[in-house]
């Protein structure tokens, strides 16, 4: 989902053995939601590239013995990197049910080559890995270009709905 403000992430995933040994720029080593955008539709920028015309981001979000932590790995050329404050993010571990439910409200601002217009094409794509007991599993993509590799080319195309 989307408003003038933020886009809007959520994702519920099944997971029996919550695992997240640790913080900052490693959360990617434990459960974690990984996130990374960028303007126009995949692949506009080169056919494998490691950045967009325009810059791609890439964002991590776990649950770590410190809470909920928002991490940006990747960001246009002077932008910052490392730990971000301005956006609202929440994780939450139901053990019983055995979920984890990631929230995250990213302001526009930290996605300046998206631009929040209704009808609006970005290229996404979303990464959830799984950490057993310290050991990492692997993980599960929703398009590609985060995990094996970093390329824009395999993000996914969506359009922001009025």
């Amino acid at each position: 989902n989307w408003d003038t403000d933020n886009l809007y992430i959520t994702a519920l995933v099944t997971d029996n053995n919550f695992s997240q040994p640790a913080t900052g720029g490693d959360i990617w080593q434990g459960d974690s939601l990984q996130i990374a955008a960028t303007a126009e539709v995949p692949g506009s920028s080169a056919t494998v590239s490691t950045s967009s015309t325009q810059g791609h981001y890439e964002y991590g979000l776990a649950l770590t013995s410190q809470g909920s932590q928002l991490y940006r790995w990747i960001a246009p050329t002077g932008e910052a990197t490392g730990s971000v404050t301005d956006a609202v993010s929440q994780v939450i571990r139901d053990d019983a049910g055995r979920t984890t439910l990631y929230k995250l409200a990213l302001p526009w601002h930290d996605l300046t080559s998206v631009q929040p217009t209704a009808n609006g094409v970005f290229s996404i794509s979303a990464l959830v890995n799984d950490t057993d007991n310290g050991t990492r599993e692997g993980y599960l993509q929703w398009g590609g270009g985060i995990g094996a590799t970093k390329d824009v080319a395999q993000f996914n195309m969506a359009q922001l709905m009025p």
